[in-house]
């Protein structure tokens, strides 16, 4: 219908003057969609069902006009027009930021996710039949992501578990309970490593001073005493010590239990300007070994996929050299493609 409106500067103008007598001249105007970018079918979609009416007039205003369609075709792309929309917001969410860090891609990809579900049970053949098709391939890559994802959101003080208990009652309902769990575990698991890893040298330095109370040098002490009549004792009394500091040290809240205990961080109006690396840094002498978890996870982008790329139905942009570059390379390469903005906007050589 847009293509034969457009085919011709008369009919084209007749359609200007449906615009008028309908009062939508202020819309905008309804162009062909590109086969294989996606997000122009959306925009197409969206600007034809502003404008029906015109179309509509059309009809009155030229008697060659025969494409007008009927209520039901309508409706098809009104409820395709809705799906696309969805996806088109959350790649703008996703991709429009400079710094995307994962914690911001939970909330949109569970999002997504939702809406495959509903759209599973919906009353037209077409969409459940494509939500059927689109979640197959969706749920490949969710289980291979969304435990990483979850992980970012949880160190982000203003969601932290909440938001994922909230997320996954709304996907999974009375499954939810499982996943939740099992997200709890991959969380503690990986904060272990790091606490093994990390907070290592606190361990040793909690036995160290056990030792210590004996009064001296700990190991001196003991051997000394050892080489005595009451060695056996010392020995019983040795791992005694050694044991009683093991069981303080498990006694005492992990820095993952304190920081989930607190209150969450407020969201404030835009949740989007918010610098968790700058969160994290400030907080880090409370949180080290959170923040050094932080600083791993989240200073990797989660994406680097370009917004053409990312709508674009056409073949893969990266070529066969792609995979020959050395991490080294790739990561003067990104931090290229973040100085570049700045060295744009400048106005002045020494700038």
């Amino acid at each position: 219908m847009i293509r034969w409106i457009n085919d011709s500067p008369s009919r084209f103008e007749n359609f200007g003057d449906a615009l008028v007598q309908t009062k939508l001249f202020s819309k905008n105007s309804v162009s062909t969609d590109v086969a294989t970018e996606w997000n122009s079918t959306c925009e197409m979609l969206h600007n034809s069902l502003e404008v029906r009416e015109a179309f509509e007039r059309l009809v009155e205003l030229d008697q060659n006009f025969n494409t007008l369609p009927i209520d039901e075709e309508w409706e098809k792309c009104k409820s395709i027009g809705q799906c696309l929309k969805v996806f088109n917001g959350a790649m703008k969410h996703m991709l429009d930021r400079k710094y995307p860090t994962v914690n911001f891609y939970f909330w949109d990809v569970c999002d997504l996710y939702h809406h495959l579900i509903q759209w599973g049970n919906s009353k037209d053949d077409y969409i459940r039949s494509m939500a059927f098709t689109m979640r197959l391939k969706f749920e490949k890559y969710w289980k291979e992501t969304n435990l990483f994802m979850a992980l970012g959101v949880i160190l982000d003080p203003r969601y932290k578990m909440e938001l994922i208990v909230y997320v996954l009652n709304a996907i999974y309902g009375d499954d939810a309970d499982y996943h939740i769990k099992k997200i709890k575990f991959v969380v503690v698991d990986f904060y272990s490593e790091y606490a093994c890893e990390y907070g290592r040298s606190c361990c040793s330095l909690m036995v160290a001073d056990a030792s210590n109370c004996v009064g001296g040098n700990g190991n001196d002490s003991f051997n000394k005493v050892s080489k005595g009549k009451t060695s056996v004792f010392s020995k019983g009394f040795k791992k005694h010590v050694q044991q009683r500091s093991r069981s303080l040290k498990n006694a005492q809240k992990s820095e993952l239990d304190m920081y989930l205990e607190e209150s969450l961080f407020p969201i404030g109006d835009n949740e989007y300007c918010f610098d968790i690396l700058h969160w994290w840094k400030q907080n880090s002498p409370k949180f080290p070994i959170l923040a050094r978890m932080t600083r791993d996870i989240l200073t990797v982008p989660a994406s680097i996929v370009a917004t053409e790329s990312a709508f674009s139905l056409g073949g893969r942009l990266i070529t066969e050299h792609h995979p020959l570059l050395t991490p080294e390379v790739v990561e003067a390469l990104i931090c290229l493609r973040d100085w570049l903005p700045s060295y744009k906007a400048a106005t002045t050589v020494d700038e």
